[in-house]
């Protein structure tokens, strides 16, 4: 079967064939599942998200032979993501950590897709180049499964430290440390969605994220005030984020789930997402409060 591999999502009204499709898929029509067989990190059933919810050529195997299908939705229920951190903050401000991240389903091949092109030796700086970007000083490693051995689950892990990430003694605000934000789908959307309005459709594929981290603070340290707990629910998904504290650690979970109709952004769907990454970008930056 024949697909279009870049962002042409719509059929044109006269048949252009070599503009429309330029890539050749596998149909499975007893089980009407769909395989590239040309994406090397792709687990088998998995389609790259970009090839999701396109229109196909199908050369044989429908009821009437060939004929014209669309490829399946991308979903929060099939592509997922999940981050596990714990963070521990000694007296002096210094934070270490460390992270592990594990996918399904389409976020499962970006992550495998991602770290394939990654050149051996070049984990390490990787990580470091992530810290920075999100204005961290400190060290961090990082390290994979093999992302081309399809026949077990992928997982990244990653260990780090971060330098004054707490500035001691209080009183003062606490931001949680972000670690190595690496596939972070809730920190990508919340700058995605920057323009006050859009005239075209976007590529927004479904997905869901969970990040779940616990934070431990030193025993001289009294906190003084949690950020407040998020929902915001609308017709393109959800965010949620709740702050609980339990003696000297703080669990911070956050729950992002994105589903948009054939996984684009119209101008008109638009408001939505720019209100969940809104939310976003303002929990992001809730502070803790914390005193002497």
């Amino acid at each position: 079967m024949l697909i279009n591999s870049a962002d042409m999502y719509w059929q044109p009204e006269v048949a252009i064939v070599p503009g429309v499709y330029n890539h050749a898929i596998t149909y499975l029509p007893e089980f009407d599942l769909f395989l590239d067989p040309t994406a090397e990190t792709a687990p088998f059933g998995i389609l790259p998200v970009t090839e999701r919810s396109k229109y196909a050529l199908v050369t044989r195997g429908l009821d009437k032979g060939a004929g014209i299908k669309m490829l399946p939705e991308p979903s929060p229920k099939e592509s997922n993501i999940e981050t596990i951190a714990t963070i521990t903050i000694s007296n002096d401000g210094t934070a270490k950590g460390q992270s592990t991240i594990r996918a399904n389903g389409g976020m499962e091949y970006v992550m495998r897709r991602n770290m394939a092109g990654v050149p051996p030796g070049q984990e390490n700086q990787l990580a470091r180049a992530l810290m920075a970007h999100v204005a961290q000083q400190g060290e961090a490693t990082l390290s994979s499964s093999d992302p081309r051995n399809l026949t077990k689950g992928f997982r990244i892990e990653t260990e780090f430290t971060v330098q004054n990430a707490m500035l001691l003694p209080g009183p003062g605000a606490l931001v949680v440390p972000a670690g190595v934000p690496i596939h972070s789908p809730i920190r990508g959307l919340a700058s995605l969605a920057n323009q006050p309005e859009r005239t075209t459709p976007s590529y927004c594929s479904g997905y869901e994220k969970v990040e779940i981290t616990s934070l431990t603070l030193p025993d001289s340290v009294k906190v003084t005030q949690l950020p407040k707990p998020v929902t915001v629910q609308n017709a393109y998904g959800s965010y949620m984020a709740t702050y609980e504290q339990n003696g000297q650690t703080i669990k911070v979970e956050r729950r992002l789930s994105v589903e948009t109709p054939r996984g684009l952004c119209s101008p008109a769907g638009y408001p939505n997402i720019r209100e969940l990454a809104q939310s976003i970008g303002r929990d992001m930056r809730a502070q803790i409060l914390y005193g002497e």
